[in-house]
């Protein structure tokens, strides 16, 4: 499916974790389970090129030139894509 902009996707995806605290090396599992990793996120699709997809939260009514405000965009590398799903 072709999206167009402002339709409503839904995307899954990996997401990337860290931690800034100090823990014994032993503390982590050879194999971690990564079930936490997965992620979804849902909003009205703004732009797509070949390395990412761009959805926003929110956005404005045009103004006379037909450019509108966005509010809370995120920016999902392709690489980190499992699915995407449009909805009309």
């Amino acid at each position: 499916m072709k999206l167009k902009e402002k339709d409503i996707v839904e995307i899954e995806w990996l997401d990337s974790v860290s931690s800034n605290n100090w823990l014994e090396k032993s503390s982590y599992e050879d194999e971690p389970n990564t079930d936490y990793l997965r992620q979804k996120t849902v909003g009205y699709f703004l732009s797509e090129n070949k390395e990412s997809i761009t959805v926003m939260q929110s956005y404005g009514t045009p103004n006379k030139n037909g450019d509108y405000s966005t509010n809370q965009r995120i920016t999902i590398p392709r690489c980190a894509i499992i699915k995407t799903r449009g909805f009309k």
